[in-house]
């Protein structure tokens, strides 16, 4: 459809050069179309030709931002709602920009604006919800979301913000609700599988977890994620074997996908879990390996490694496993590398 409207639109502009409108719908079929610079290209010439189109200012602001162009971004909506001050769209937009920039405190300003001039878009109380949720303030961003979804029910995006944050909040049950109201309305989707068995493994529902990850895994055979969790499920049912399988099936997975063992990357992950798993098979030595190879940090000795269990978000019965796992590390002087092969990372 917007291929053909471009089409109709060359025509518009080969017979009239100046025609601002045909540049600026010309240039949202290209935003449709995914084509950004064509898009700007066409934005460009059209605001040149009609300084005055508030809303042409805005499309621009609106690609500008999904080309990563946050202050151009913010230049455009400042430019529109000088000319049309309610503009409730470029308050979101510029609300946006300033998420994108971290900037959190004036994004739910926007927002908010934007709610006062148009208070039943859904939209903008879920991103108003997000900016909430990364302050931390989640009374506030639930708020946002409960009210989106009484805005409207079936807004999927809504139901994961809120599970999150009642995650965040230790509220399983209600994160488990909100994922499952999702699942209703987006079936079949293995990575909402995944993060529901993510939430049954925090609440110790691991029977359920399992039969989410192997589910996901049966729509996506090659979800890493999935299999890593999968993993985590048969360590804490001590079946050593098959969760090291998992891991090794997840290592195999990521290939190819640049990753690096770092903090809260998957490869730390992997290490840890697959450390564990070594070690309760009483192969202490190879997890001794693995551990100080792959994750905690040489120089600062392996008794610094509370931030280990506080960056991973341990779950409580691997927490014992990884203190486990410290307890049987010998003590070697700050800054010695024991490891003579750093098993090639």
């Amino acid at each position: 459809m917007y291929g053909l409207a471009v089409i109709e639109f060359d025509q518009a502009v080969l017979l009239n050069p100046n025609y601002a409108t045909a540049y600026e719908y010309r240039g949202r079929c290209f935003h449709k179309l995914g084509e950004l610079r064509r898009a700007l290209d066409d934005l460009d010439r059209a605001v040149d030709l009609d300084r005055g189109d508030a809303f042409a200012l805005r499309e621009r602001a609106e690609i500008r931002q999904a080309l990563h162009d946050y202050e151009g971004a913010l230049a455009d909506t400042a430019a529109a709602l000088k000319i049309y001050p309610r503009m409730d769209s470029a308050y979101n937009l510029r609300g946006n920009a300033y998420s994108e920039l971290k900037d959190h405190h004036r994004a739910i300003e926007e927002y908010t604006t934007a709610i006062g001039i148009r208070p039943g878009h859904s939209l903008y109380y879920c991103n108003r919800g997000l900016a909430y949720s990364a302050l931390r303030q989640y009374e506030n961003s639930i708020a946002d979301y409960t009210r989106a979804i009484e805005l409207d029910a079936e807004y999927v995006d809504a139901y994961l913000n809120r599970a999150n944050d009642y995650v965040f909040t230790q509220q399983y049950g209600r994160a488990l609700a909100d994922l499952t109201a999702a699942l209703s309305l987006v079936q079949q989707d293995h990575r909402l599988i995944n993060s529901r068995g993510q939430v049954f493994l925090r609440a110790g529902r691991y029977d359920e977890a399992f039969d989410d990850f192997r589910h996901a895994l049966v729509l996506c055979p090659d979800y890493a994620p999935a299999c890593l969790n999968r993993g985590v499920v048969w360590l804490l049912r001590q079946e050593y074997d098959l969760a090291l399988a998992d891991f090794e099936q997840t290592d195999r997975l990521l290939q190819g996908r640049q990753y690096r063992i770092a903090r809260n990357s998957p490869g730390a992950t992997i290490s840890l879990v697959r450390a564990l798993a070594y070690l309760g098979k009483g192969e202490e030595a190879r997890a001794h390996q693995i551990w100080l190879c792959e994750l905690l940090p040489l120089e600062s000795g392996y008794r610094d490694a509370g931030w280990v269990i506080g960056e991973h978000q341990v779950l409580p019965p691997l927490r014992g496993l990884l203190e486990a796992l410290l307890e049987s590390l010998p003590e070697h002087p700050p800054g010695q590398n024991p490891c003579a092969n750093p098993l090639g990372m």
